[in-house]
């Protein structure tokens, strides 16, 4: 090709735009375009988080917008957040006395198992979700019958505000409603918690008028009763628990011992230890056996030939004989539980002890194969045809002024006097139920019965430690009243008035089982028609 055939192709190339000059600023270009688009991008990302952050860090997720429906019925986040936190609570409390056992309240409940599916999050939060339906449901038709909250109910509420008012000044939080804040969530306040009591206390009261409109003849409550009554009967018993030791443990073994040993699977690896195998009882324990036989050959020795034992000196010489004993291998677990219920015993101990043919001060041995063995004295076996009492209280607790965290001899002499003071107040009146009952709702400090006049009533034995001999003494008559001191899970007084007698214990026993079915499967098809719909992304925030 000549020069100027050579420079003409140059020409006719980049006037095209197809020269390697303009090739490489086109691909430039593209590259900037790119880069620039990237950027941009980036930006736009970078500030729709930094957004939804913001948003997050208000309100708006939390009680501007609905992210539950049931029904016609919305609620915000904030609002769920009350059903979840008073689930959780009430849980904590029914469940105090080992609640360390079932979780960990200082770690999150979505970092801890109920079940290898599930955590105690999804378990409060399905809890939360079925309250809410309940409630929308029995508050939706009770409305629609006319129920309007009832003075009682709303005293009720003004009463559990004041007393919410109490602890954020206790706690020493700015207002009542960054109190409200931290106990149900972010976004709750007094309105919210108002709002949502309201609705449960027209729902309670349609539930319990629901609740108590099933009846029952005699002959059905002595039926249902004879058909559970393993379940339904108390009974009295004292034992001892002989835990067998613990399996030796076994030293792991290094690879260099035994190279001819096969590979241990998979699933062992992951189930011992790095170290050692996890201890284990041992199937049967002769240290542990022979202690429980000389604690059984103990207390028989203690009470051979002696008439006209109570069912108390048997229990006194069963648990000096228990205190007798000292094992050597097994761990004696001195603890005795006279007149608890059976039910909650070790399967082998209930069948011995529910066997219609055991007397009072049957004893025996029982073995639990990998665990150990039970000293078991039988004292009774009630029917529960014991009539009922109907009660008034007024509570007087002793308040640990000096913040300390206990109660001291100062601080319970002054709730002393102040029940002493009430119970004057009163005597100087009428000496009537009536006026009884108004002094209960103005002064008592117990939540359960201050609105209604202290009033408690289908009491049985062992229900209220404190006031059972007052309550079931032989000679008790309506209008005895009496100041009696309580040492049990708080310290104080209670100012008590008996009302009288209700029907039998085992009657109340047969009618409350017949009364929940009847209830649960009312309630089950009551509510198949009203299902929750979540909106997921405003529920996150609510949950994260």
């Amino acid at each position: 090709m000549s020069a100027s055939q050579d420079k003409r192709k140059r020409q006719q190339q980049r006037a095209e735009g197809t020269d390697k000059r303009s090739i490489a600023e086109r691909e430039a270009m593209k590259n900037k375009k790119k880069s620039d688009l990237r950027w941009t991008v980036t930006a736009v990302v970078l500030l729709l988080f930094i957004a939804v952050i913001i948003v997050a860090n208000t309100n708006l997720f939390h009680t501007g917008t609905k992210s539950i429906s049931i029904g016609d019925y919305k609620y915000t986040n904030a609002e769920y957040g009350y059903f979840y936190k008073t689930a959780y609570y009430k849980f904590c409390e029914d469940n105090r006395a080992y609640l360390s056992m079932l979780l960990d309240t200082k770690k999150p409940l979505s970092k801890q198992k109920v079940s290898a599916d599930k955590t105690w999050a999804d378990h409060f939060r399905e809890a939360a979700l079925s309250n809410m339906t309940q409630i929308t449901a029995q508050h939706d038709a009770a409305i629609k019958e006319g129920y309007k909250l009832s003075e009682e109910d709303k005293a009720r509420m003004d009463k559990e505000i004041d007393g919410l008012k109490q602890q954020a000044e206790y706690y020493k939080f700015a207002s009542l409603d960054k109190y409200i804040a931290q106990m149900y969530g972010k976004g709750a306040n007094e309105q919210t918690v108002r709002k949502l009591m309201e609705i449960t206390a027209i729902a309670s009261e349609y539930s319990k008028n629901k609740f108590e409109s099933f009846k029952y003849t005699d002959k059905e409550l002595k039926d249902e009763y004879a058909a559970n009554a393993n379940e339904f009967d108390t009974y009295n018993y004292s034992y001892i628990f002989v835990a067998n030791a613990k399996k030796p443990e076994t030293p792991a073994q290094s690879p260099a011992a035994d190279a001819a040993s096969p590979a241990p699977s998979a699933a062992a690896q992951s189930a011992a230890p790095a170290e050692t195998q996890t201890p284990a009882p041992a199937e049967t324990d002769p240290v542990a056996e022979k202690a429980a036989e000389d604690i059984l050959n103990s207390y028989k020795e203690s009470v051979k030939d002696k008439e006209d034992l109570t069912e108390a000196d048997r229990a006194a010489a069963f648990k000096k004989a228990v205190l007798a004993v000292k094992s050597e291998g097994g761990d004696v677990t001195r603890t005795n539980y006279p007149g608890q219920s059976a039910k909650n015993a070790d399967a082998a101990v209930f069948d011995w002890i529910k066997d219609t043919n055991r007397k009072a001060g049957d004893v025996a041995t029982i073995s639990v194969p990998e665990k150990g063995y039970y000293v078991v004295l039988f004292g009774f076996r009630s029917t529960n045809d014991y009539l009922t009492a109907k009660i008034r209280h007024i509570l007087i607790l002793a308040k640990d002024d000096n913040k300390d965290g206990k109660t001291d001899a100062e601080e319970i002499a002054a709730a002393k006097k102040t029940a002493e003071e009430l119970y004057a107040t009163w005597q100087k009146g009428d000496k009537s139920e009536e006026s009884f009952a108004k002094l209960a709702n103005e002064k008592s400090e117990d939540p359960g019965s201050n609105t209604k006049g202290g009033f408690y009533e289908n009491i049985f034995k062992g229900q209220m430690p404190a006031l059972n001999s007052f309550i079931f003494d032989a000679d008790r008559k309506p209008g005895d009243t009496e100041i009696v001191p309580s040492d049990e899970n708080y310290k104080g007084f209670h100012i008590v008035f008996y009302s009288g007698q209700g029907g039998t214990y085992a009657d109340h026993l047969a009618d409350i089982k017949l009364r929940n079915k009847a209830y649960a499967d009312w309630s089950a098809e009551f509510v198949k028609d009203w299902t929750p719909k979540i909106n997921n992304f405003i529920m996150w925030f609510a949950e994260r």
